[in-house]
């Protein structure tokens, strides 16, 4: 029985993906919990408009991303946070701290998941951190400073 899937699904699809199906499945499982319709030619058609509208937009994205991301390229951010005299961070940074220093210096369509982090950061000095959106990927340094108590 061939279905068109409302979300995505492990092991079975994406959003809008056409797919062959057990019925059983199909109507024991998947139309019950609204997981996947019946693929009536009509709804094959808007499917495939759909699919196509996605693709269009990702790649727009993709455009908007590496021009952002040019301008990204070899940067030095700088972030303060609390530490001890050995230069030990009393809470690691978060990449939801990197995502809002990023916002301030301008770049706000970056997310937490863009950000790639080799290690957890949890000493002052500086390091590197990775931005990553599908094949395009840049690096920048990391500057964690001790912030200073009055």
């Amino acid at each position: 029985m061939k279905v068109i899937l409302q979300q995505d699904i492990i092991h079975l699809g994406q959003k809008d993906d056409i797919k062959d199906v057990k019925s059983g499945y199909a109507r024991n499982f998947l139309f019950p919990q609204h997981l996947a319709k019946p693929a009536t030619p009509q709804a094959i058609q808007q499917a495939l408009r759909l699919k196509e509208q996605k693709k269009a937009q990702a790649a727009l994205h993709k455009g908007e991303f590496r021009t952002l991301i040019s301008k990204f390229e070899g940067m030095t951010f700088t972030l303060s946070a609390k530490a001890n005299e050995q230069g030990g961070l009393f809470r690691a940074i978060s990449k939801k701290q990197i995502v809002a220093l990023l916002a301030k210096q301008g770049f706000e369509s970056i997310t937490e998941e863009d950000i790639e982090i080799a290690r957890p950061i949890k000493k002052v000095g500086e390091h590197q951190i990775m931005i990553q959106r599908g094949d395009i990927s840049v690096s920048a340094k990391l500057v964690v400073e001790e912030k200073k108590e009055k």
